[in-house]
């Protein structure tokens, strides 16, 4: 009698959802039975990040202005458009550039044909030789104007001088272009470098890997390497000057003088995070499930932030909880496993350790 009662008490768990809708199916059974495996990793402290602002600029920068004075007609391109060297991206108005280069053609025949007449006269005697030297040195101004008026219709067109991204935009059309003013900034596409104004009391060093982030606009992560460190402390502001070059991404790299976070490991803060492959979503919560012994429970979280492999916990854990990885649509609270692997990870922001 002893021992029969000792297998119902093991098995009543698995009993009360059988009885409780006054049947058992076998979907309902097949929840609680036990899994062979689970991997699954401990939750952990790490440092955490403090996000700055910081401007993008790439070492190749030109800025583009008109060699001459004229209306905008179109602006071809805006801001974050990628072009091509050559490319055309301002045309003015020519109009009157046109009418120029006309009236510098009909000048050029008619000192040309003039310049040959006054030629056969000097031939048969009845021109001088001085007269066909001014006629000559006609001819030659006719061709330099003509010139000229076409180099100013060739102006009329600003051009891209190598490809990159057009980093900055200063004018519409309708606008008035002048020679100095700059029009049209373009930035080369590579060699990007990451300015930011630090607190003094953070502690960087070059060759340090930190982290780069973009939330305006097209999202996007990288890794950049601080490679200057200007030790002068801005007195008004207390805050000194550092460059990092990007060096790894997961998308396409950021537009030349945006703006983005550039995150600092903070020697102070620490933070709790996972594997980012633990959590599972069902409608507007977040979800993990334990190891207990050799069952699993189903714990609700509050995510933090994502960086990489690794997610933020806010609350529902503590340091050394460990959470199943890569948890199945079949995992259910109060599930019996097997065996439990746990496997080491390291937590990484963005690829950097």
């Amino acid at each position: 009698m002893t021992k029969r009662l000792l297998f119902l008490t093991a098995w009543l768990p698995a009993l009360i959802p059988l009885t409780s809708c006054g049947g058992s199916t076998a979907d309902e059974d097949s929840n609680y039975r036990a899994i062979p495996l689970v991997e699954a990793s401990e939750a952990t402290r790490a440092p955490a990040a403090l996000s700055v602002p910081a401007r993008v600029r790439s070492e190749k920068t030109a800025q583009l202005a008109t060699r001459t004075s004229g209306t905008i007609r179109r602006i071809l391109v805006d801001v974050g458009d990628v072009v091509r060297e050559g490319q055309d991206l301002v045309m003015l108005e020519d109009a009157d550039v046109r009418a120029s280069v006309a009236r510098a053609e009909a000048s050029l025949q008619l000192a040309r044909r003039t310049r040959d007449r006054i030629a056969a006269l000097e031939r048969d005697g009845a021109a001088t030789g001085q007269e066909l030297d001014e006629a000559t040195a006609r001819l030659q101004v006719a061709e330099a104007g003509l010139t000229e008026a076409r180099s100013g219709l060739q102006y009329a067109a600003l051009r891209a001088p190598f490809g990159g991204v057009v980093s900055a935009r200063h004018a519409d059309p309708g606008d008035l272009a002048v020679p100095g003013r700059s029009l049209l900034e373009v930035s080369g596409a590579g060699d990007l470098i990451v300015e930011a104004d630090l607190s003094a009391r953070l502690s960087v060093k070059e060759g340090q890997q930190v982290s780069i982030e973009q939330s305006a606009g097209p999202k996007g992560r990288w890794v950049a390497v601080i490679t200057r460190v200007v030790p002068v402390l801005d007195r008004a502001s207390q805050t000194f000057r550092i460059e990092a070059r990007l060096v790894a991404t997961n998308g396409p790299f950021p537009v030349p003088n945006s703006i983005v976070g550039l995150r600092i490991p903070s020697e102070s803060d620490s933070v709790l995070v996972i594997p980012a492959d633990a959590m599972f979503s069902r409608g507007q919560l977040t979800g993990v499930f334990l190891v207990r012994g050799t069952g699993l429970r189903l714990r609700w979280i509050r995510p933090g932030r994502e960086w990489g492999s690794s997610l933020e916990v806010l609350s529902g854990l503590a340091p050394g909880d460990t959470v199943v990885r890569r948890p199945g649509d079949a995992l259910v609270d109060g599930q019996v496993v097997d065996s439990v692997t746990v496997v080491r990870w390291s937590h990484q922001q963005d690829g950097v350790q």
